[in-house]
């Protein structure tokens, strides 16, 4: 009997001396799968900090620390309530065209801490490259630093930015808006601030926090000129051929004015510059240069227009140049559901560009670049911004156009 009695205690030492071995297994399963989970989602964040980063590295201007604050960003996105503290590294290889990030952690412990005195390190990297191949950069810049809706679209209005970009400096809370059934697709769209609107109305996921760009257009000279060769000039109907000069008190084409636009500057001196009703504009080579606080440009709705920017000379790449110095927020509008080619950039630093033409504008353009203080699509309007650079012999303005590729996680 005593010794069943021993027998017993014997089980009883053996259970309890195993048990904490017991108890350290499994505390070590579990934690282990704890950590390839911590693994993957590090993974995943350094695979999407590197491909924005990368992104970042492919539009104008960029530098290194923008480029890192870019990744950051992402990887503050990312973090959970309650994640270990993230070391970073982000390495540019510019010569590759490359972004390297690397992300540390040190290992969650649930049950095993007792039984480890350090918990493992967690270690990722992932290099986001540019491709070879062409693409775009950014062809949409919104400059206002402050104002909300510096992108804005609204009602059924779509901007398709094809192989390039669309950016808001604004660090508003909603830099970007897209609502109702509006919709933005482009290789990237990105705020200083925040987007409002649906998720789904941006194609991709639009980024946030993004480092401003810098204008730029901000060097580029305006064009010279001398004294008016027109006052008040008016084409009421019937063909015409116009030639580059001073048009001061604006121009005016209506009803059926039928107008070509010989190759050269126009500049439109405190007037406005109009397309009503049945005009047609049509222009090979012709930039259009706005100064004084009454220059606006305004289209109607049933005005055909077909306008390339000059290859060469002062406006070279240059579609139309708003005078920096003039008065804030100015309205330039396009209703026309005929404007088919808009080839080149327009340039209106301190100004508002409306889009309300309910149909697909600029589709028929090579490239289409705009950097305007704001942006506004709205009704059906489908905004078609082409970067097809190689398919026209009209510059790209320094600061805009292509850079070689496609971004690709390279491992």
């Amino acid at each position: 009997m005593q010794f069943r009695k021993d027998e017993r205690g014997n089980v009883a030492m053996i259970f309890g001396l195993l048990f904490p071995v017991l108890i350290g297994a499994l505390g070590l399963s579990v934690d282990y799968s704890s950590w390839t989970s911590q693994q993957r989602r590090l993974q995943d964040t350094a695979d999407a900090a590197a491909l924005a980063a990368a992104n970042e590295l492919y539009l104008v201007n960029s530098d290194a620390d923008q480029v890192k604050s870019v990744a950051a960003a992402i990887i503050k996105a990312h973090t959970r309530k309650g994640d270990s503290r993230t070391r970073i590294s982000t390495k540019l290889l510019p010569g590759i065209g490359a972004v390297d990030v690397t992300l540390a952690q040190i290992g969650k412990t649930y049950f095993s801490s007792l039984f480890v005195s350090h918990p493992p390190a967690i270690k990722v990297t992932a290099r986001a490259q540019i491709n070879s191949g062409e693409a775009g950069r950014v062809c949409v810049i919104a400059l206002d630093k402050y104002a909300a809706s510096t992108v804005s679209l609204t009602d059924n209005g779509t901007v398709t930015a094809n192989n390039c970009a669309v950016y808001s400096n604004s660090t508003s809370s909603s830099g970007v808006t897209v609502i109702g059934a509006a919709l933005i697709e482009a290789e990237m769209v990105c705020s200083a601030g925040g987007v409002g609107g649906p998720t789904g109305n941006y194609e991709p996921e639009a980024l946030t926090d993004c480092p401003a760009i810098p204008d730029p257009l901000a060097d580029r000279p305006p064009p010279t000129y001398g004294g008016c060769n027109h006052k008040g000039f008016k084409v009421k109907a019937g063909a015409h051929t116009l030639y580059p000069g001073v048009y001061c008190g604006g121009l005016k084409l209506l009803n059926a004015a039928d107008v070509t636009f010989e190759p050269g500057i126009y500049v439109i001196k405190d007037g406005q510059f109009t397309a009503s009703k049945k005009a047609s504009l049509y222009g090979e080579n012709v930039g259009f240069y706005l100064t004084g606080d009454k220059s606006t440009f305004r289209v109607g709705k049933e005005t055909a227009m077909h306008l390339t920017a000059p290859k060469d000379g002062e406006m070279a790449g240059l579609l139309f140049f708003e005078d920096r110095n003039d008065t804030p927020l100015k309205q330039h509008r396009i209703r026309s559901y005929k404007a088919e080619v808009l080839l080149g950039t327009i340039y209106m630093p301190n100004a508002i560009l409306i889009v309300d033409a309910k149909q697909e504008i600029a589709g028929g353009s090579a490239y289409t670049a705009i950097v305007v203080r704001k942006l506004l699509v709205g009704q059906q309007t489908n905004l078609i911004i082409n970067a097809d650079y190689s398919a026209t012999d009209i510059p790209v303005p320094d600061g805009l156009g292509q850079v070689g590729g496609n971004i690709i996680l390279a491992r």
